[in-house]
C-alpha cells in the first residue's frame, strides 16, 4: 500500500434481511487528497459511511488505517484521528460554538476539573486560523449560520485529530452543503481544501456532481452496491459520471416542459407577508404555472413557504391576507391551509415531513386517516393496499409499504413525501422549499417529472430554491428576492441562470 494512504476498505460485502447492498467495495483516502464518493440513492454509500463510522459491521472485507490493520466495527474513531460529519452535524443547539467544540475530547480538562474557557477559546482561535476562518466562539450554534455551523463541525473533527496526536485527520462528509447556498458552499470548500493541503485526507460523499467535480481531486462512482469506477477530476466530466452512475448516458438533466406563458388565472394571492427576513411582501400564483422564489443566502426565500402555509409567527399571520381562487382565508394555518387544499414540502423532511421510524404506509396515510375508514387500525389492509398503489405509481424503490422510512434512500423519502400530498385529495397549491436537496440525479429528475405532470393538471407550484440552474430549467416565472423584498422578476422567454444570478446579486440588466 503506498505511504501516503491513510485509511482503506478492502474487499467489503454488506447484505440486510438477505439483500446485498455493498459488493467487494474497496476505497482508500490519500493524505491530502479529498476523494468524492457519488451515485444514486439506494446504492450503498451511506452503508460505507456507517461502516467507517463504526456504526455497521461488514461480512467480509478488511480496514486499515494509517498502516495498521483495524477491527470491524472501527471502535473509538477519535484514536484513529477519524471523524464523521453527517449531514445533521451532530451539533448541541443551545450550547455555544466553544461548548461544542470541545465538548468530544473532554474541553482539556480532567475528571472533576474546572473548565477554562480562555484556553478552549485560544485553542478554537487557533485551529480557525489555520484554515482561514473565525467563528463567534461565544454564540450559541442555533443561532449562526448554516456554514458557520458546518465551520465548527469541521473544527471539531481537526481538534478531535489533534487530541489523537494526528497531524493528518481523516474526515469523513455525507452532503456537508445540502443547507447552504452559492457563497457559502465555496467558503466550505475552501476550508476542506486547506485541510487537505496540510495533509488530511477527506472523503466528500454528495449529490452535486458539479461541486464534486470542481473541488475533489479523485470521484469513486458507486452503482448497485459497487464501485464500477474510480477517476481522477480532470480526466471527467458531468455527462460521463452521470454515464457511470446510471450506466446509460443522460442528455437531460431536466424534463422537458414547454412553459407557460401569462393569462391564467390567480390561484394564489398573498399580501403583507412579513416574517424575520421579509417585509410586507404581495405575490401572486397562477393556476398551472411553476413559479421560483430565489435569491442570495438570507433574503427571505427560505423563510417565505413557511408564512404561506401559516407554519411561523402567529403575530405575522394576523397581518397576512391570502385568497386562494378569489376566496379570503381568515388567520391561515397550516390546518386551515390543508384543508383548502395548500401544501408544503419541507427542505428538512426527516425532521418536518416524515417519521422515520414509521412504515411507508403509515406515512402515506397518516395525514387523513378518514380516508381509509374501515381500517379501525393503521396497519389496516386498506391502508396498506392503497400506499402500494402510490408507492408503484410514484416510482417508489422498492414499492414495499411495510417498509420502514429510515431504510428507504433519501431521494425515495423525498417521492414518498410527494405521493402523500399528491396521491390524497385534490391540491391547488403545491410549495416546495429546496425539493431536491440530498437527492441523486435520476431521482430528481423523476421528482421534477412528477411536479410538471403536476402542473399540467393545473396545480399551481412554488419552488423556493437557491439552485439557480434548477430554477432556470423547471420555472415559467421568476421572483429574485434581495433584502426581504422582491427586487425583480423575470419572465418565461427571459429565464436564464445568469439572467438569475445578476438579477440575485443586484444588477438588473
Amino acid at each position: 500500500m503506498p505511504p501516503d494512504v491513510l485509511i482503506a476498505l478492502d474487499g467489503i460485502d454488506k447484505s440486510f434481511s438477505g439483500t446485498q447492498v455493498l459488493k467487494n467495495v474497496s476505497l482508500d483516502l490519500a493524505a491530502g487528497e479529498i476523494h468524492g464518493l457519488i451515485g444514486q440513492n439506494g446504492c450503498g454509500k451511506s452503508t460505507i459511511v456507517k461502516i467507517l463510522s463504526g456504526y455497521h459491521v461488514p461480512e467480509a472485507g478488511s480496514c486499515t488505517i494509517r498502516g495498521v490493520p483495524t477491527k470491524f466495527p472501527i471502535a473509538n474513531q477519535g484514536l484513529h484521528g477519524l471523524t464523521t460529519i453527517h449531514q445533521e452535524l451532530a451539533l448541541c443547539g443551545p450550547m455555544t460554538v466553544a461548548e461544542n467544540f470541545g465538548i468530544q475530547t473532554g474541553y482539556g480538562s480532567g475528571w472533576l476539573s474546572p473548565i477554562s474557557w480562555r484556553r478552549e477559546g485560544a485553542r478554537l482561535r487557533k485551529l480557525a486560523d489555520q484554515v482561514g476562518i473565525t467563528l463567534p466562539t461565544t454564540e450559541r450554534v442555533d443561532r449562526i449560520s448554516p456554514a458557520e455551523r458546518a465551520f465548527t463541525a469541521i473544527l471539531r473533527a481537526l481538534l478531535v485529530a489533534q487530541e489523537a496526536g494526528q497531524d493528518q485527520p481523516i474526515i469523513i462528509l455525507d452532503e456537508p452543503t445540502v443547507f447552504l447556498a452559492d457563497a457559502e458552499r465555496d467558503k466550505l470548500f475552501s476550508v476542506l481544501r486547506r485541510t487537505a493541503n496540510a495533509g488530511g485526507a477527506l472523503l466528500l460523499v454528495s449529490h452535486r456532481l458539479k461541486e464534486v467535480l470542481q473541488s475533489c481531486d479523485r470521484i469513486s462512482v458507486m452503482r448497485d452496491g459497487e464501485i464500477v469506477t474510480t477517476v481522477q477530476s480532470a480526466d471527467t466530466d458531468i455527462e460521463s459520471l452521470s454515464q457511470a452512475m446510471l450506466d446509460n448516458q443522460i442528455r437531460d438533466f431536466y424534463p422537458t416542459r414547454e412553459k407557460q406563458q401569462p393569462g391564467k388565472p390567480v390561484r394564489l394571492r398573498a399580501k403583507n407577508v412579513s416574517g424575520t427576513s421579509l417585509q410586507d411582501l404581495t405575490l401572486e400564483l397562477r393556476e398551472g404555472e411553476i413559479l421560483g422564489v430565489t435569491g442570495l443566502a438570507g433574503m427571505g426565500q427560505d423563510e417565505l413557504p413557511y408564512l404561506l402555509i401559516g407554519e411561523r409567527d402567529r403575530a405575522a399571520r394576523r397581518h397576512l391576507r391570502l385568497m386562494l381562487d378569489g376566496k379570503n382565508i381568515p388567520q391561515p394555518n397550516a390546518g386551515r391551509m390543508a384543508r383548502a387544499g395548500v401544501a408544503l414540502v419541507p427542505a428538512e423532511r426527516a425532521r418536518d415531513a416524515i417519521w422515520l421510524r414509521g412504515a411507508a404506509f403509515e406515512n402515506l396515510t397518516i395525514s387523513d386517516l378518514r380516508l381509509y375508514e374501515g381500517a379501525w387500525w393503521l396497519g389496516g389492509r386498506r391502508a396498506r393496499k392503497a400506499a402500494e398503489g402510490l408507492l408503484t405509481r410514484f416510482g417508489v424503490r422498492p414499492p414495499d409499504p411495510r417498509m420502514q422510512l429510515r431504510a428507504f434512500s433519501g431521494g425515495n423519502q423525498q417521492k414518498i413525501v410527494i405521493a402523500r400530498l399528491l396521491g390524497g385529495k385534490p391540491l391547488r397549491v403545491l410549495l416546495l422549499h429546496e425539493p431536491t436537496q440530498g437527492v441523486d440525479i435520476g431521482a430528481r429528475k423523476q421528482i421534477l417529472e412528477l411536479l410538471c405532470e403536476s402542473a399540467s393538471q393545473g396545480v399551481a407550484i412554488a419552488i423556493f430554491s437557491s439552485d439557480h440552474e434548477q430554477i432556470a430549467a423547471m420555472c415559467d416565472r421568476v421572483l429574485v428576492l434581495r433584502d426581504g423584498q422582491i427586487t425583480g422578476e423575470i419572465s418565461a422567454s427571459d429565464v436564464s441562470e445568469e439572467a438569475i444570478a445578476r438579477m440575485a446579486q443586484g444588477h438588473q440588466s
